[in-house]
Formats: structure tokens, C-alpha cells, sequence
């Protein structure tokens, strides 16, 4: 086994778009900052809701809250934190970094009131298992 990885655990600063662009295309696909940004706006994402972890001081693992209002019945709606941009370069995978980030993330859920948070990802990826470690559970699924 290696040598434990030392990182840190913080919120998003102005100029980070240029290093999560990089991590998010090699995730999800080509992203640039300006999309990064416009989504971030769009969402109404804060940089208290975006959780990056860094070793060395690069840029190397992210996960995001984004509001959500999820619809729970007639007139009823559920706000939770809906987690997204989960991701982490790929030199820095299984060390640990983006289970301590959700962690984080989740726990802030709790300190502001949130009762739960939902993920919305695929089965067959091996990030799957971190959720349900975290306590995700599979309430619906399809395939395309």
C-alpha cells in the first residue's frame, strides 16, 4: 500500500473554474470555465456549496450542492441539497479525498437544516459504492 496522500479540504475560490473545468472534462466531458461559471449562476450554486479538495495546493477533487425543490406530492415540495459535480482527477482517485468532501458536504446539510440530499448518478460507475457507504440508497432507477 502507498504512502497516505495529504490533502485539504476547501470552498471554491474566484479562478478555480480554470482547475475544475480540467477535472470535470475528464469526468464528464469537455467543459470550459465560462460553462463552469454559467452553470454555477444558472443553479444558483454559492462558492459555500462547492467543496474542492486540494493537495499541494492543485486542485484535485470536487463536490457541489445545488438547491433543489423536489416534488413530493400536490403543492408539496422538499427542499434538499441536491449533490452533483462529484469528481476527481484521476491521479488522486481512491485516496480517500471525495468520500471526506461528501462527508463535509452532508454535514453541512445537517448544520443548515437539510434532512436529506439526492444524488443523481449511475449504477454500473465505482463511485456507487462511496454513495451507498455515505448512505445513498437507490430509490429509482431506468436505463437508456
Amino acid at each position: 500500500m502507498g504512502k497516505p496522500i495529504v490533502y485539504a479540504i476547501r470552498n471554491y475560490l474566484k479562478g478555480d473554474e480554470v482547475a475544475l473545468s480540467r477535472i470535470f472534462s475528464e469526468c464528464f466531458g469537455p467543459t470550459t470555465p465560462r460553462r463552469l461559471k454559467e452553470w454555477y449562476r444558472s443553479q444558483d450554486v454559492r462558492p459555500e456549496d462547492v467543496f474542492v479538495g486540494t493537495v499541494d495546493g492543485k486542485l484535485v477533487s470536487c463536490v457541489e450542492q445545488v438547491p433543489k425543490r423536489l416534488h413530493h406530492g400536490e403543492g408539496v415540495y422538499l427542499k434538499t441539497a441536491g449533490i452533483s459535480g462529484v469528481c476527481t482527477d484521476s491521479d488522486f482517485r481512491c485516496k480517500g479525498i471525495v468520500s471526506n468532501l461528501m462527508k463535509t458536504a452532508l454535514e453541512k446539510n445537517r448544520q443548515n437544516g437539510l434532512s436529506n440530499a439526492s444524488l443523481y448518478t449511475g449504477l454500473d460507475i465505482s463511485a456507487h459504492r462511496i454513495y451507498e457507504r455515505l448512505g445513498f440508497v437507490d430509490v429509482l432507477t431506468w436505463r437508456m
